[in-house]
């Protein structure tokens, strides 16, 4: 249980009862309708995977995706998210879309990337699943760029 202090604006309780959240007032403090969040400090939280069913998609890309996922976790990566000023990055592929396209969506401090890639327009040979999925989830990450202004990311091999 939290205890808020009206007047100084200050946050007690959680998991220490003894614990004091420091929150700077941006008005005057108010007894109700205030919502915590507390932000990590210890980088950015990368999630990658999901979007299923697979039926129908070939090993490669799936093999090629989950690979990717472990890049995205690297600590070359976890910088490169942080400059985009976001403290969670959830990713997934969608392989039931109407059209094959990514979707990038900042909420706050979350980044949300949809990768959307029908099963049918995935080539079946290694090479070419594999390179499809390092250009889908590439396609994504430059949006992240281009609406950052970031530069170039990190390479994805």
């Amino acid at each position: 249980m939290f205890e808020f202090d009206t007047t100084t604006g200050q946050l007690s309780g959680g998991d220490d009862s003894e614990r004091v959240i420091p929150i700077s007032p941006t008005g005057p403090a108010s007894p109700v309708g205030f919502r915590l969040t507390l932000q990590r400090v210890d980088g950015v939280a990368v999630s990658w995977g999901g979007g299923g069913p697979t039926n129908g998609v070939p090993p490669a890309y799936l093999d090629e995706m989950n690979r990717l996922g472990s890049v995205i976790r690297s600590p070359l990566w976890l910088t490169w998210w942080a400059r985009a000023e976001v403290n969670e990055v959830d990713g997934y592929v969608d392989y039931n879309p109407t059209t094959s396209t990514s979707l990038v969506r900042f909420t706050g401090r979350r980044l949300t990337l949809i990768l959307r890639r029908s099963t049918d327009t995935i080539p079946p040979g290694g090479v070419e699943a594999a390179t499809l999925a390092r250009s889908d989830l590439g396609a994504a990450v430059r949006r992240v760029a281009e609406r950052r202004s970031l530069g170039s990311p990190p390479p994805l091999h």
